[in-house]
């Protein structure tokens, strides 16, 4: 909220919050057994962690410049039925990083 970027990976948000302990639950996830079962100590650690950066998101939803409701669905979604019924040519997917992969059908 603070960007206006979206980033959903956990270890590049890391290298900006720096949270000592993201890399070893990353770890964890990867390596580890499905559904892990957290320790009674490591469970209340994580459980003041995360109302703790809950209440951080709530305050930088307050804060941000970004508008409420997202205003290019409309785009989107004709962005969306051309991709699914294939009227888009090369030349109109390079912005899009598609290359070729979705080319205009030809009649």
């Amino acid at each position: 909220m603070e960007t206006g970027k979206l980033e959903a990976n956990l270890a590049v948000l890391n290298e900006e919050f720096r949270l000592p302990f993201v890399a070893d639950l990353i770890v964890r996830k990867t390596t580890g057994v499905e559904r892990q079962i957290l320790d009674s100590g490591e469970l209340v650690f994580f459980e003041s962690q995360f109302t703790a950066w809950e209440q951080k998101l709530r305050d930088a939803g307050e804060r941000t410049s970004l508008p409420a409701e997202a205003s290019a669905r409309p785009a989107l979604n004709e962005l969306l039925v051309r991709l699914r019924l294939g009227l888009m040519d090369s030349s109109s997917n390079e912005g899009l990083g598609l290359g070729s992969k979705f080319r205009k059908k030809r009649t």
